[in-house]
């Protein structure tokens, strides 16, 4: 057996209200409840929004832990620099005036970052 929302037997309630004190307006316990009613059912949405929004992080959160395990434990290079160079035979920093950084590595670092970021924020830790 299901149990009626306590705020639909109050709007049930208010609904009887006027036949039970003579000289009550109706017509304003009438509005109240159907207000009652409406505030019930945009809280029913609220709270099933609510749980879908919980699920979805929880997706998420797989993701972020899938790329977080994946990023760590593959070998990311691209074999060329960020300038476009290849990193097998690089121009010296001294000529070419920034240190070799392969395009992989780096694109991989900043994602494995982003992943851990956002796994430390679902999880309430830190990063």
């Amino acid at each position: 057996m299901t149990t009626q929302p306590e705020a639909l037997r109050l709007a049930a309630w208010m609904d009887d209200m006027p036949s039970v004190i003579p000289g009550n307006d109706s017509n304003e316990w009438h509005k109240a409840a159907a207000e009652l009613r409406r505030l019930h059912a945009a809280n029913i949405d609220c709270v099933n929004h609510f749980n879908a929004l919980i699920d979805e992080r929880n997706e998420l959160l797989e993701i972020a832990k899938s790329v977080e395990g994946l990023v760590s434990n593959v070998d990311c290079s691209s074999g060329v620099c960020c300038c476009g160079d290849s990193m097998e035979g690089h121009s010296d920093p001294m000529y070419c005036g920034h240190t070799p950084t392969d395009s992989g590595w780096y694109a991989a670092s900043s994602l494995l970052e982003k992943a851990r970021a956002a796994i430390a924020k679902a999880t309430g830790e830190q990063a």
